[in-house]
């Protein structure tokens, strides 16, 4: 067992907001990933499939959606500089962490959150896409001091730019997903009632979940 939290994950910075993500989508996932340890394959997958977007995020006009985003250009902000870019944050709080793509502080006087996603916009997944843009706008509010309650996501196949908005509900979700995550690798206990219907047939573990 676990002694702490820290030792979740190689970094000691807490773990990462794709883990809640995959708590979101189903607990299990985060038993077979971290107590069982059969994720390998799915963790090379990942990596290819993070290469191939950065490749594609430094081939984007990005001057292009700071026009549509209307990012203000005088760097006299609360974060010193109108764009940040690929920054890794860390909540203390509810210990997770993410890398930012950009981070840019708009003539509305509202700091976003900006990811560049590698495939093309799917209307299903609204709520995925949702909680993962609020979890870079909770380590945005966190290091920074500033309120963010919107995001935006880029999708590079159509180069289609959309927004994401939330609010504190969203957030108290998160930080009890979160708390749950770190439970499930902290007790190493196998969560027994899960949602099962059409997220198991898309999912990487259904051939030894058994629902």
């Amino acid at each position: 067992m676990r002694n702490n939290i820290n030792d979740v994950e190689n970094e000691n910075i807490g773990i990462s907001i794709f883990k809640i993500m995959d708590y979101m989508y189903c607990p299990r996932i985060i038993y077979y990933e971290n107590i069982a340890e059969v994720s390998q394959n799915k963790g090379n997958d990942f990596k290819d499939m993070e290469e191939k977007r950065q490749i594609r995020k430094d081939g984007v006009n990005r001057k292009w959606i700071w026009e549509q985003l209307k990012v203000k250009k005088e760097s006299i902000n609360i974060l010193s500089e109108y764009k940040k870019f690929n920054k890794l944050l860390r909540s203390r709080k509810n210990h997770f962490y993410g890398v930012v793509d950009e981070i840019l502080f708009l003539k509305d006087e509202t700091v976003v959150p900006l990811y560049y996603y590698n495939s093309k916009f799917d209307g299903r997944n609204n709520e995925e896409y949702k909680y993962q843009m609020a979890m870079y706008s909770m380590l945005i509010e966190e290091n920074y001091n500033v309120e963010s309650k919107k995001g935006y996501i880029l999708f590079l196949d159509g180069i289609l730019l959309k927004k994401f908005e939330y609010n504190s509900k969203d957030f108290e979700k998160i930080e009890k997903c979160a708390a749950e995550t770190l439970k499930i690798i902290e007790l190493e206990k196998y969560p027994i009632e899960v949602e099962g219907g059409t997220k198991c047939r898309g999912c990487y573990y259904k051939k030894i979940c058994g629902r």
